[in-house]
Protein backbone atom coordinates (compact mmCIF):
# COMPACT_ATOMS: atom_id res chain seq x y z
CA UNK A 1 0.00 0.00 0.00
CA UNK A 2 1.25 3.65 -0.93
CA UNK A 3 0.01 6.86 -0.56
CA UNK A 4 -0.63 8.67 -3.91
CA UNK A 5 0.37 12.42 -3.09
CA UNK A 6 -0.63 15.48 -5.29
CA UNK A 7 1.79 17.62 -8.02
CA UNK A 8 2.50 19.89 -5.44
CA UNK A 9 3.98 17.05 -2.84
CA UNK A 10 1.85 18.54 0.09
CA UNK A 11 -1.51 16.39 0.31
CA UNK A 12 -2.79 13.15 -0.14
CA UNK A 13 -4.89 12.33 -2.94
CA UNK A 14 -5.66 8.67 -2.08
CA UNK A 15 -3.65 5.28 -1.76
CA UNK A 16 -3.10 2.18 -4.01
CA UNK A 17 -3.01 -1.23 -2.39
CA UNK A 18 -2.47 -4.89 -4.37
CA UNK A 19 -4.81 -7.31 -2.54
CA UNK A 20 -4.54 -11.13 -3.03
CA UNK A 21 -8.93 -10.66 -2.71
CA UNK A 22 -12.00 -10.51 -4.39
CA UNK A 23 -13.16 -6.86 -4.45
CA UNK A 24 -15.35 -6.61 -1.60
CA UNK A 25 -13.09 -8.28 0.90
CA UNK A 26 -10.03 -6.40 -0.71
CA UNK A 27 -12.26 -2.79 0.43
CA UNK A 28 -12.52 -4.01 3.84
CA UNK A 29 -8.68 -4.99 4.60
CA UNK A 30 -8.08 -1.99 3.02
CA UNK A 31 -10.25 0.79 4.74
CA UNK A 32 -8.57 0.67 8.60
CA UNK A 33 -5.55 1.77 6.60
CA UNK A 34 -7.23 4.27 4.18
CA UNK A 35 -9.30 5.74 6.26
CA UNK A 36 -6.26 6.08 9.27
CA UNK A 37 -4.66 8.50 6.00
CA UNK A 38 -7.32 10.17 5.40
CA UNK A 39 -6.96 11.32 9.10
CA UNK A 40 -10.00 9.65 10.56
CA UNK A 41 -12.40 10.37 7.57
CA UNK A 42 -14.25 7.91 5.75
CA UNK A 43 -12.69 6.84 2.59
CA UNK A 44 -14.25 6.22 -0.76
CA UNK A 45 -12.74 3.22 -1.83
CA UNK A 46 -12.68 1.21 -5.80
CA UNK A 47 -11.79 -2.37 -6.05
CA UNK A 48 -11.37 -3.73 -8.87
CA UNK A 49 -9.85 -7.24 -10.19
CA UNK A 50 -6.72 -7.16 -11.85
CA UNK A 51 -4.89 -9.52 -14.07
CA UNK A 52 -1.58 -9.53 -15.70
CA UNK A 53 -2.02 -7.23 -18.49
CA UNK A 54 -3.94 -5.16 -17.18
CA UNK A 55 -7.65 -4.84 -15.28
CA UNK A 56 -10.45 -7.09 -15.57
Amino acid sequence: MAALVDDGGTGTTGVVAAVRALPDEARGLVRPFAERLAGGRLAALTAQRWERGGRH
